[in-house]
Formats: C-alpha cells, structure tokens, sequence
C-alpha cells in the first residue's frame, strides 16, 4: 500500500507478536522472539531456533489431559478392530472371490503412525517417583523409543512394505506377506495398557471387568477358531490334495445354497457355527472334519477351547459368588437366626419383626465394613471418602462448624452406624446423634433425616443435658459421635478447644439459668418464697443444689435448708414475715440470736462455742443481704 520499509517492518512484528504471543510454560507453545523474525525463514540461525522451541514444548500427563482420555479410547476401539481384522484376512488370503481391503489397512497404518507421534509426546512416569511425570519433551521421547518404538513399528513396517512391493498372493513371498500381517497383533499390549487405565478412571467394579474380560476372551477365542477352520479347508483346496473337505461334506449331507459353501461370509458363519459347538460341547453332529488335517485341527481347537471354556466357568462362578459379598453375609445372617429363633422357641409374631431388622441392618452392616476400607487409606485420602459424611455433622452443629481437616478425619474414626426398630426407645447417652434414614420423635418434635439431636454432649453436668428419650416411629438408622472421641480429638488443637470450650460455657450458662428460673417458680408456687428474700449464702446454696440435682421439690427442700441452719422456727412464717419489710433489722436478728443460743445451748452445750462464732458471721451476712437488696430493689 505504499507503506514506507521501517513502518513495514513494524507491522511484521506487531503481527508476529499477535500470533506468537509469548504464554506460561504449561500451554504446551512455542515462544518467539520478535527481534528474530526478520531473519528468513532458511536461514541456519531460524531453523535452529525454531528447534529450540520444539524442545521448549511439555509432553502430555496422562491424568490431566483431556485430549490423551479421547485419544486413548478412540485407540482401545481402533486396536480391537484390528485383532478381529488380521485374522479374518489371514484366513480367507486364497478364497475365491479375494479378500481384500486396502482402505481399511491403509486407516489401520495412519492410526499407527499418529499413535506413535501421540506416544512419543505423552509424559511418562519417573522412576521411583509414583505419581509423578517427566516435565522435559526429550525426556519422553526417550523413554518411548527404548520401550514402545520397536513393538510399534515391527507392527506398521510389514504391511507397508508390502503395499510397496506389490507382490502376488501365490508363491513363496505371498505367503510370507499374508502371515506378516499378524504383526499388527503386537499391539495388544497397548490394548491391555488401556483397560488397566479405565479401571483406575472408570470406577469399574473389578468383579463385572473379570466378567467381561472372561466375555470377550471367549468372543475373540470362537473368531480365531472359526477363522482357523475355515482357513484348513480354504488351504487344502489351494494345494490340490484329492480329498474331501468338511465344506463339502457338510454340503454333500444338508445341501443348501453354493454361496453358503464357497463365499468368504457364508464359509465363516458355518465355521463359526462349528466353533460355538466345540467350545459349549454341545456337538450335533453336522459339521465334521472329513480328513486327517481337519482331525488334527479339530482336535487342537477342542483342547484348547475344552480348557478355556472350564476355567471360564470356574472364574465366573467364582465372580458371581463375590459379586455382591453384603448381600451373601446378610442371608448368611438370616439364616443363622431363623435357627436360633427355633431353637429358642421364640413366638411366631415377633418372628418377623427379627428377621425384618436384620434385613433393614444390611446398610450398617456395610458401613461398617466401608469403615476397614477407610481406614486403610491415607489422612487426606480419608477426608475425601467421609467429607459428605462430617458435612451433615457439620452444617447441623454450631461448635463443629469449620473444622480443620485433620479434625474431621479424626473424628470420622469415631462415627458408629445403629439401627434401632419402630417403637424403640432410645435412651440419652452422652453422643450426638444424626439420622440417616427414619423418623424419630422427641420433645413433641418430629425427627427426619437430617436432623441431630445431642448437641449438648459437650457438658459435663449430666443434670444440664437434656435427658429426654427419643422415640422411633419407624426404623431409624443414626450415626453417633461420642463425647469423649471429641474431647480427645480437640485436645490436641488449641483453636478448635478454645471454640469448643466457648460453646460449652455458653449452653452451660444458658441451661442453668434455666434451671434457677424453674426452682425460683416452684419455690414462689409451692412457698410464696420470692428468690430476692433469700440471703447471699441461700441463694448460693439453692444454685449449688439446682446444679447438682438435689433441688426436686421446694418443701424438702425447705426443711433440709432449715435443718442446716439449726433454726427452731419455720422459715416460711419468718419469710412470710419479711416479705412486707424483709425480716428484721441488725437489732431484731441480735435480739433473736440469744434465744438461738440459748435453746441451742439446752439441746447441745457443747456447741454454744460453734454458735457463738455463727453469731459474727451472721451479723455479716444481714449486712450483705442488706446490700445485695439495696441493689436490687431499682431492677424488680
């Protein structure tokens, strides 16, 4: 356009540094120099730069490429076509019309190229490093040329070189080409490779993968067997011999169509027809060897296929009985306690009650031998297994939420499934309790899955906790925590004992306000005794009393309470009396103190020194009660 050559060479690199944009190590591209594109492109210094950032590019990881899992797949199904392929060519090379099919080896050997170039690219693992990869491109195509390069081109260069040649099917050399086209069967190792890769990315059972490697085995046997017969009978009618074969013997016997005798299609349906036979030891009897060769070949293939059939069987009984072990163990289980129910003579209807539980318990029973299998792995690998499990416990308790990790899985360790049966009642213990499946009442409340009940585990006081039962109104699976699997799980963290320790101050200083607040309304219901006329040393004696459990009822209380105090008159007249004025001042508590001492010294002289000294304490306590009411007198 006219442009002058500076600002030409300006648009180059501008342009050059849109389609070259230098990016992170790990995109897999190469990075150029703006400075060096004005150098041609033949030059030696481009040529070996352009090397340099070949060599810059990383090799694929198996496990975090999308691209390989495809590439992969698309492989296993390529690799069983050609195991089903060569041998069917191999077999029917001399039959009348010719099999051939140049397209599908020529897709056969491309795919085998590509793979090759795809190998030698893909990041192998290090040695004595498990789970991890080479991150150098040389590294890789090194390892892939000592280990997988010679399988993989003693697999493409036959078949090639052949195409080249062009020989003929008759004579020495195509012979020689016909059984160097089961080179490709090299290959199968890659073909294993694969199927162990999708048993870790899979998830498959390893029980149904036997089952169908066992299937397929057996497909792949009949096909070879099947090509095998057909290919004695094609081969004696190539070399002349003037004997009967079993094609013709079978259509001298049955008839039928010529096509189904001479075609490529219809001679391998008949052979493999004969190959089932033979390997299911059905044998009717219509398709026979008519010849020495044929007896030999038979005799082969019914040894072969004899032994693959019984061990087949043997391994797939052996899977089928294994396949659902839970289920075998807990009809195992109902077995043994329909014999002890009659051997016990249990009553019919209860029964089925018993033989119900044991098969709602096979989930439990399950869970608890998931828990082995949990146990065996490492920390980190636990959390991800019982991560969902903790969140339930998590998400439903204030003082377990944001737990750190190694808590978590220490306190999964802990978890215990139970089942309990409808109608059962569940008595409190301290654990906290999750419901899995079921519905529970408590407390007037309905219970579902989800819901926890327990929280308050974490007190130490048994009369602070909540000691309702739980009722089952239908078979109730539950996961339990116990309190002492969290004390000790905390111990050991100062975070989450701080967290923990705050939470039980606060549900334990709540609970006993509760607490107080009742025994204040029973003792104001059942006495007329308001808490403000209680002296600071009673009302520590009725929060003591309260907390520990000895506060029941207000009268026995009260009487306990007096005899304690050795006073001769009733505390509800002088409380009753007090209740206008609070009681008597300093001077009338003096005046009745003699009459205490008096009496008390009647009833027992040798505590008149104990009286005395009760006396100066309490002249101390009306001058606290005194204070203690001034102060909240204002509030009430």
């Amino acid at each position: 356009a006219g442009a002058s050559r500076l600002k030409t060479a300006e648009l180059r690199r501008s342009a050059a540094l849109a389609m070259y944009t230098p990016l992170q190590e790990s995109s897999n591209r190469m990075v150029i120099d703006a400075a060096e594109l004005d150098r041609p492109w033949w030059s030696v210094q481009a040529c070996a730069e352009r090397c340099r950032c070949i060599v810059k590019i990383l090799p694929l990881k198996p496990m975090e490429s999308r691209f390989l899992m495809v590439w992969s797949t698309l492989s296993w199904y390529m690799l069983l076509l050609s195991c089903f392929v060569v041998p069917f060519e191999l077999a029917f090379a001399t039959a009348q019309p010719l099999v051939r099919t140049p397209q599908l080896d020529c897709i056969l050997d491309v795919f085998t190229v590509a793979d090759m170039f795809v190998g030698s690219v893909t990041a192998p693992q290090r040695p004595n490093r498990p789970g991890m990869y080479e991150s150098k491109l040389s590294a890789a195509v090194c390892f892939y040329i000592r280990n997988g390069l010679p399988i993989d081109l003693a697999s493409v260069l036959p078949s090639t070189l052949l195409r080249v040649m062009g020989t003929q099917a008759g004579g020495p050399m195509g012979s020689l080409r016909h059984f160097l086209r089961l080179a490709r069967l090299l290959r199968l190792k890659r073909f294993f490779a694969i199927t162990e890769e999708w048993k870790v990315l899979g998830g498959i059972s390893n029980a149904v993968l036997a089952i169908c490697n066992r299937v397929g085995l057996i497909l792949y046997m009949l096909h070879i067997m099947a090509c095998i017969w057909s290919a004695t009978a094609l081969q004696i009618k190539a070399s002349g011999l003037d004997v009967v074969t079993w094609p013709e013997g079978l259509q001298t016997a049955k008839g039928g169509m010529e096509e189904l005798y001479t075609e490529p299609w219809g001679l391998y349906s008949l052979s493999l027809y004969w190959a089932i036979m033979t390997l299911t030891s059905v044998g009717y009897g219509d398709v026979t060897p008519q010849n020495y060769i044929e007896y030999w070949v038979c005799s082969a293939c019914m040894l072969l296929s004899g032994g693959l059939w019984a061990v087949t069987i043997g391994e797939v009984c052996g899977v089928l009985t294994n396949l659902q072990p839970h289920e075998t163990a807990m009809k195992l289980e109902a077995d043994k306690l329909n014999w002890l129910m009659e051997e016990r003579g249990v009553s019919k209807d209860k029964r089925n009650e018993l033989r119900r539980y044991v098969f709602e318990s096979a989930h439990v029973k399950r869970m608890e031998e998931q828990t082995t299998v949990v146990q065996s792995l490492s920390p980190m690998l636990q959390g991800y297994v019982i991560g969902a499990v903790m969140e339930d416990f998590c998400s439903k308790v204030d003082y377990l939420r944001d737990l750190q990790y190694d808590m978590v899985v220490t306190l999964s360790s802990s978890l215990k499934g139970r089942l309990f049966a409808p109608r059962e009642v569940i008595h409190p213990e301290r654990s906290l309790f999750l419901i899995r499946r079921g519905i529970a009442a408590r407390n007037g409340q309905i219970l579902t899955a989800g819901d926890v009940w327990g929280t308050d585990m974490i007190l130490h006081n048994d009369h602070l906790r909540d000691s309702n039962p739980v009722r089952c109104l239908s078979y109730l699976e539950v996961l339990s925590l116990p309190a002492d699997a969290l004390h000790a799980a905390v111990a050991a963290m100062p975070d989450q004992r701080a967290k923990v320790r705050w939470a039980q101050i606060r549900l334990g200083l709540w609970r006993g306000i509760r607490l107080i607040g009742e025994a204040g309304k029973m003792l104001r219901r059942g006495s007329g005794i308001d808490l403000c006329m209680l002296d600071e040393a009673e009302i520590s004696c009725l929060f003591v009393d309260v907390l520990e459990g000895n506060f029941r009822e207000p009268e026995p209380w009260l009487q306990r309470r007096m005899v304690l105090r050795g006073s001769s008159r009733s505390w509800a007249g002088s409380w009753s009396d007090a209740g206008s004025s609070r009681g008597a001042s300093k001077e009338a508590a003096a005046a009745d103190a003699p009459a205490q001492v008096a009496a008390a010294s009647v009833a027992s002289p040798t505590m008149a020194a104990d009286i005395a000294e009760m006396r100066a304490t309490l002249e101390m306590l009306t001058q606290r009660m005194e204070k203690l009411l001034a102060m909240r007198a204002p509030k009430r």
